[in-house]
C-alpha cells in the first residue's frame, strides 16, 4: 500500500478544515449572521487577574467577584459575554468581535466560522439556539494560566506573566524602552496580578466548578507563569489520572528551564497520563524557546 505523502496529508486536512468552515457558515447564517459557538464553547482565563475572553481576537474582560461567588461558572459566563450571545443571537456584531467582521467584509471566511466549525464547538450547535440566551455554558475548550510565578523574564512576554519580571522591575524600573511597556506603574489595580502566596478568589471558584467542567472537556491547556513551577498543574494531572477521560487533549506550555526535581516529577506524570492504562487522546507539549 503508497501512503500519502506529508503534503498530501497537509492537503486534505486543510481541505477538510475549509469544507468544515463553509458547512458551519451555512448553519450560522441560518440562524444569524453573527453567530459565534466560540463565545458559548471556548475560554481562556487568566486567573491572577481575573481576566477572560473566549477566543484570542476579544479583549480580556474582569470576571466580577460579586458574579463567582453566587455561580462559579461566571469564570466563563459572565454578565457581559451572556450580552455578547445575546447580540449574536439576534443578528448584532459585537464591537470586540470586529477581527472577524473585518475578514467577512472582504468576503473571506473569518475565524468564527473555523472555530464554531471545529468538531468540540459543532456539536453544541443544537443546544446553543435553543437555549435562552443567558443559560449557563460549559465550554469544551478551556486555557487557563492559574499564577505568574515563573523563573524567567523573557523579553517577549510580561512582568504581569512572570513573577521573576515583575520583581525586577519593581526594583530596578521599567526598561529604557520608547514604550514602557513593563513599567510597574502599569500592573496596578485590575492589571496587578495576585501573588502567588494570596488567597485567590478565581482560582477557588475554578476547583469549585472543575467537577462540572472536566466531564464533557475536550480540549484543556495550561500556561502561566511557569505551569511547571505550578501546583496546581500537578493537581490537574491527578485528577484526570484518577477519572480518565479518553477524549481529552490536554496541552502546557511551559519554558523547559526549571530544575531537575521538577523535571522529572514533571515528566512522570506525563507518561502516566500518555502511557498509562487509560491515556488521554491527545497531549501537547508547548515549549517556549523565542531568543
Amino acid at each position: 500500500m503508497i501512503q500519502p505523502k506529508g503534503d498530501e496529508v497537509a492537503t486534505d486536512f486543510k481541505s477538510k478544515f475549509l469544507s468544515d468552515a463553509e458547512k458551519m457558515k451555512a448553519k450560522l447564517d441560518g440562524v444569524s449572521p453573527s453567530l459565534c459557538l466560540a463565545k458559548w464553547q471556548q475560554v481562556s482565563l487568566h486567573l491572577p487577574t481575573g481576566l477572560n475572553n473566549s477566543c484570542y481576537h476579544p479583549p480580556l474582560h474582569r470576571i466580577p467577584l460579586e458574579e463567582i461567588k453566587i455561580n462559579v461558572s461566571a469564570l466563563h459566563n459572565t454578565s457581559h459575554k451572556k450580552e455578547q450571545r445575546k447580540m449574536m443571537l439576534e443578528g448584532t456584531r459585537p464591537v470586540e468581535c470586529s477581527y472577524c467582521w473585518a475578514m467577512e467584509d472582504n468576503g473571506k471566511l473569518s475565524d468564527r466560522h473555523y472555530r464554531s466549525g471545529e468538531p468540540w464547538a459543532a456539536k453544541a450547535f443544537d443546544e446553543i439556539v435553543a437555549q435562552a440566551w443567558d443559560a449557563d455554558a460549559t465550554p469544551a475548550y478551556v486555557e487557563v494560566n492559574f499564577n505568574h510565578a515563573c523563573n524567567l523574564r523573557c523579553s517577549y512576554c510580561s512582568p504581569q506573566f512572570s513573577s521573576s519580571w515583575m520583581e525586577e522591575v519593581e526594583r530596578e524600573g521599567a526598561y529604557p524602552t520608547s514604550t514602557p511597556h513593563n513599567d510597574p506603574s502599569y500592573f496596578t489595580g485590575n492589571r496587578r496580578p495576585i501573588p502567588v502566596r494570596e488567597h485567590n478568589p478565581y482560582v477557588e471558584a475554578f476547583w469549585e466548578w472543575w467537577p462540572t467542567l472536566y466531564p464533557t472537556l475536550e480540549h484543556f491547556r495550561m500556561t502561566g507563569g511557569e505551569p511547571l513551577m505550578d501546583k496546581n498543574t500537578y493537581r490537574v494531572f491527578d485528577y484526570v489520572l484518577e477519572n480518565p477521560n479518553p477524549k481529552l487533549h490536554l496541552g502546557v506550555t511551559s519554558n523547559f528551564s526549571v530544575d531537575e526535581k521538577l523535571w522529572v516529577k514533571y515528566l512522570a506524570k506525563v507518561k502516566q497520563l500518555t502511557t498509562g492504562p487509560t491515556p488521554v487522546e491527545h497531549f501537547m507539549q508547548y515549549v517556549s524557546l523565542d531568543g
